[in-house]
């Protein structure tokens, strides 16, 4: 399952559609998406990863992306790069995502991190909540 929300600026109207998680069929999503990614549609970062590490991984679990330069706000899927280092370790290779407005790094916003509006700065009101599969 996943969770979003509409959010919105009350001072300039901006408005953003957070949606997280992993939808409710998560296994099939991610073999389809770890297919896209051996293929290179996903880009050369992911399909290096899966050619050089056969027993690798990716979190292909949706998330909102906000950029340190700009604010911009983006949907995006996670990307980390998941390599089993032994018996019961993995190691976590963060996806460098990037800005498609300014080309600046973005981070994934956590769940107890306030959504700025990215043109005023300030909080974005939550208008309506969403339950997706």
């Amino acid at each position: 399952m996943g969770q979003g929300k509409d959010l919105k600026c009350g001072k300039c109207g901006y408005s953003f559609r957070e949606m997280t998680g992993e939808g409710f069929f998560p296994t099939l999503h991610s073999e389809m998406m770890h297919e896209k990614a051996r293929a290179g549609e996903l880009g050369e970062i992911l399909k290096k990863f899966l050619k050089k590490h056969k027993n690798g991984s990716i979190s292909f679990i949706a998330v909102t992306l906000c950029c340190d330069e700009c604010g911009n706000l983006e949907q995006g899927s996670d990307y980390t790069m998941i390599l089993p280092i032994g018996e019961n370790e993995v190691k976590y290779i963060k996806y460098p995502h990037t800005c498609s407005l300014c080309g600046g790094k973005m981070h994934i916003v956590s769940s107890n991190e306030e959504r700025l509006c990215p043109h005023c700065k300030v909080p974005l009101e939550i208008m309506s909540r969403i339950w997706w599969d």
